[in-house]
Order: structure tokens, then C-alpha cells, then sequence
């Protein structure tokens, strides 16, 4: 299993960007903090996958069309905010992209609508970059400030994993011995 670990690592890399989105970006961070992958390895693969993925979304958006996405029931309830949501999105498109990164679960739908609402895709492709790159830059310069102390908070991750795996047994051997003392008491009454 290592060796195909170590022999497709930048593969597992773009497969963790894609599937993973921040939380994928966060531990890749971490892995070019211990040494696994370059930042600048990182980086690209963060541009990568995000014109993918954001391009993705965006085609989507092309071949639904507004019109269609008013159509589906969930949204059929919602019209008055959706109209209200397209109002701000006019008004605010790029600003909207560029935030949707930082917002976890936002930047599809928000791919999406720009898709739907037909802007430049150049632009949206742009924006889109841009906003990878400062998240990146965020979650890097955290990631060095906190380097010295990788060391004491894989520590300290270690010994939560066995605290909590000590916690879940103590629980589970308490629910074991309730069910049992519950079962045991309404078998007594009947």
C-alpha cells in the first residue's frame, strides 16, 4: 500500500484537491509542511483542479440554464429569494465568486448561476484562480506560523486518537451493560 502511496502521490494530490476541496487543500499544506509534496507542487495543483472543477460547474450552469433551475421543485418554493439572490448576483458577480472560496459549500452553486447567467467564462476562470491563489497564501502562511508546532500537535493528535478510542470503548461497554440491565428489568416485569 505504500509503495502505491509514494509511486502516485501527485495523482492522490489532484484526486484529494478534487474530492477533498479545503479540508483537501489543508492537509496537502500539511504534507509540504513534513516534506511529502513541494509547495509549489501544491500550488499548481491547486490551479489545476480549481479551473477543472470551477470549469465544471460552470458548464453545467451553461447547459441548465436559469430557466431551468427555476424549474426544480426545491426551488420552484423559493422563487421570491431566488429573484432576490439574481438582483444581488447582477450587481455583484465577481465579488460573489471571489468570496464563494472562503465560504465552504458555496463555490459549486455559485459556479453554477455564473454558468447559468452566462458571464465570461475567461473571467470567471480568472476570479476563480485569483481566489485559489489567496487561499492558498492564507492557509500557507498559517501553516508556516505554525510549523515549529507540527511536532507537539501531531502529539497531541496521537494521544487523542487513543483518548478517544479508550472513550468510544468505555461508551460502548456502558450501553452494552444499560441494555443489558434494561432488558433484563423489563423481562422481570412481564
Amino acid at each position: 500500500m505504500l509503495d502505491f502511496v509514494t509511486e502516485y502521490k501527485l495523482a492522490l494530490l489532484y484526486v484529494g484537491l478534487i474530492v477533498g476541496g479545503t479540508p483537501g487543500l489543508v492537509a496537502a499544506i500539511y504534507f509540504s509542511l513534513v516534506g511529502v509534496y513541494s509547495l509549489t507542487s501544491v500550488f499548481v495543483a491547486c490551479i489545476v483542479t480549481t479551473v477543472a472543477w470551477d470549469g465544471f460547474w460552470y458548464g453545467v450552469g451553461r447547459f441548465i440554464m436559469l430557466e431551468r433551475l427555476k424549474k426544480i421543485s426545491f426551488l420552484k418554493e423559493r422563487l421570491h429569494l431566488i429573484e432576490r439572490m439574481e438582483h444581488h448576483y447582477r450587481n455583484h458577480a465577481y465579488k460573489l465568486i471571489f468570496l464563494s472560496r472562503f465560504v465552504y459549500g458555496t463555490n459549486s452553486p455559485i459556479s453554477i448561476v455564473s454558468g447559468a447567467h452566462r458571464i465570461s467564462f475567461y473571467r470567471f476562470i480568472a476570479v476563480s484562480v485569483g481566489s485559489i491563489g489567496g487561499w492558498f497564501l492564507a492557509l500557507s502562511i498559517i501553516g508556516l506560523l505554525l510549523r515549529p508546532s507540527l511536532d507537539e500537535i501531531e502529539g497531541i493528535a496521537k494521544n487523542l486518537t487513543i483518548g478517544f478510542t479508550v472513550f468510544v470503548a468505555l461508551m460502548l461497554l456502558v450501553y452494552i451493560t444499560v441494555k443489558h440491565l434494561i432488558t433484563k428489568r423489563v423481562n422481570k416485569l412481564e
